[in-house]
């Protein structure tokens, strides 16, 4: 073997460990991932109870000349309370009634009274009931009576009432806080009163019950008479 071929392979010897060490892949790092957060629960609050003051109407059939009574007033429909604002001993409006037109307001509940012309709620409504109370708690209600007589003709007419907005609060729906009152007028009738005895139709009872006493007084007197000339000329 000549010097050439002993280098050869002397060479060859220390490559090929090389090579192969350069071939073989070193291991990479292992990578860790971390799990990803799971979603966090809603922490919002639920909303809080809100009262809804909302007032009632009222429905009623009459004839002209005739009185009748509506029932009107306000009542919570919401699930929170309601802070009344207090104006000295007696409260605050909380309604207002606007009778509908072609009626009379006759008689109303203590409660209530005329709005007075120089106060700025005059503009709202001419007639006014208040709550003394401080709070309006859920599924409470105020009631309230007018009498109304009938002058107008035959038809439908239509009031309303109101409940009294900036006094009550807070209030969630202001949709609900008007309400008609309505009267169907079914043509001329007589004149009576809530809780009255027998209507008074055409003249009054008592000057009909007179004339018959004195038409039966000259009956008698009559009667008298003729006997007493029947008697002298016999």
């Amino acid at each position: 073997m000549n010097i050439r071929s002993m280098l050869a392979m002397a060479l060859t010897a220390l490559v090929l460990p090389m090579t192969a060490a350069a071939a073989t892949p070193t291991p990479s790092a292992s990578v860790v991932s971390s799990p990803s957060p799971s979603p966090s629960r809603s922490t919002a609050a639920a909303p809080a109870p809100a009262g809804d003051l909302a007032a009632s109407g009222a429905s009623v059939e009459a004839r002209t000349g005739q009185t009748v009574t509506v029932h009107v007033g306000l009542r919570n429909v919401g699930n929170g309370t309601l802070e009344i604002i207090q104006h000295g001993a007696e409260g605050w409006w909380t309604l207002y009634f606007n009778p509908p037109p072609g009626t009379e307001v006759t008689r109303m509940d203590s409660s209530c009274s005329a709005v007075d012309p120089a106060q700025p709620a005059s503009s709202i409504a001419p007639y006014g009931c208040f709550v003394a109370d401080k709070s309006f708690p859920p599924g409470q209600s105020y009631t309230y009576s007018f009498d109304l007589k009938v002058t107008g003709r035959a038809g439908r007419t239509t009031g309303s009432v109101r409940a009294a907005l900036g006094t009550v609060r807070p209030d969630s729906n202001p949709a609900n806080d008007t309400a008609p009152v309505v009267v169907s007028v079914t043509g001329p009738g007589t004149t009576s009163s809530p809780g009255s005895g027998l209507p008074v139709t055409g003249a009054p009872v008592l000057a009909l019950v007179a004339a018959g006493a004195l038409l039966t007084a000259a009956g008698v007197a009559i009667v008298l008479l003729t006997r007493r000339r029947a008697g002298r000329t016999t």
